[in-house]
């Protein structure tokens, strides 16, 4: 499979370089022939956002999967961008209970107080997302409008909930990949509130080789990322790591509070509309009040392309479909 593959799908694997790129041809047996529309396709990987984006500017390359919000701004008028659903990928701020001081259901609820939301959506998202603590979206079955005025940020009610949890100030970490450049400026931002509160949080970034292992396995103080798919059913949303409802990283043993584990559950066994907002409405009652991931935004998926580029498709959770682009 690294080096051949056989399928029906619209591409063949011509060259895999690791690190570097992907290198794909039509597949004259695609079952929607006489598509894809390029005749090679090429994936060329980037260890660096800003170099990436100049490639863009420069015409080396033609389109970019997950634009570079910061860039946006800047750039709206002089590229093309497409955007994908409004609810399919949510940052997050993860924080272990096996692990002190989060152990403490009390510090980790003062967290979800302590973040600002809204400066994330418009300094770091630049308005390309919204502010969210829950992490179902408005097209979701599970969205309920209530929860959208929970947790809103007051760093004097997080600051007096920590000294009602006797926590203590000191020196902490929170974990980031080196190849999400937004996941460092919500960090940047959650860093200098906590220190308003006496926290100093230093951010320790890492390369996506390194960081992933860690973040998956819950190695971690303290950790920001973004998790996808939940514009789809809650069992492929559960499937990321700090949402299972078994063998969950975070939580001792792997086993988070029963209740989120039977909502998800109960929500997976019934067709009926009402039981499934039932079940959803205990996931996300057990979910604000345990406080073990706490949601931060929605940020829309968007690609960048050349102005020449046309074509491009947004399939589920956000992904892109090249089957129909042109290069005029």
């Amino acid at each position: 499979l690294k080096t051949r593959t056989d399928s029906t799908g619209p591409w063949r694997l011509v060259e895999r370089l690791p690190g570097d790129r992907i290198v794909m041809e039509r597949n004259p047996n695609f079952w929607a022939a006489p598509l894809p529309n390029a005749e090679r396709l090429t994936a060329k990987v980037f260890g660096d956002e800003e170099a990436m984006v100049a490639a863009l500017e420069a015409g080396t390359i033609d389109i970019i999967y997950w634009f570079p919000l910061k860039h946006y701004p800047r750039l709206k008028d002089k590229l093309s961008f497409v955007f994908g659903p409004s609810n399919t990928r949510v940052w997050e701020l993860r924080l272990p209970p096996g692990k002190a001081p989060f152990n403490n259901k009390k510090v980790r609820q003062a967290m979800a107080y302590a973040i600002d939301r809204e400066s994330v959506v418009t300094s770091v998202l630049n308005g390309v997302g919204a502010a969210t603590p829950h992490p179902w979206g408005k097209t979701h079955i599970a969205y309920d409008p209530a929860y959208d005025a929970r947790n809103k940020f007051d760093l004097d009610r997080a600051k007096a909930m920590l000294t009602e949890a006797g926590a203590p100030t000191g020196r902490f970490s929170v974990l980031l990949s080196s190849a999400d450049g937004e996941g460092k400026a919500i960090a940047t931002i959650l860093q200098a509130d906590l220190r308003k509160i006496g926290w100093v949080v230093d951010l320790e970034l890492l390369e996506p080789a390194r960081f992933s292992p860690r973040l998956i396995s819950g190695d971690f103080q303290m950790a920001v990322n973004a998790s996808g798919q939940f514009d789809l059913y809650t069992s492929f949303a559960a499937a990321n790591s700090a949402y299972r409802p078994q063998n969950n990283p975070l939580w001792p043993n792997g086993n988070p509070p029963t209740a989120y584990s039977e909502g998800i559950r109960s929500a997976e066994r019934t067709i009926d509309p009402a039981a499934q907002k039932a079940a959803f409405r205990q996931v996300a009652d057990t979910m604000l009040d345990e406080a073990w991931t706490i949601p931060i935004a929605w940020q829309v998926t968007v690609y960048g392309s050349r102005k020449q580029v046309e074509g491009i498709e947004v399939v589920a959770v956000g992904r892109p479909a090249f089957e129909k682009v042109n290069v005029r």
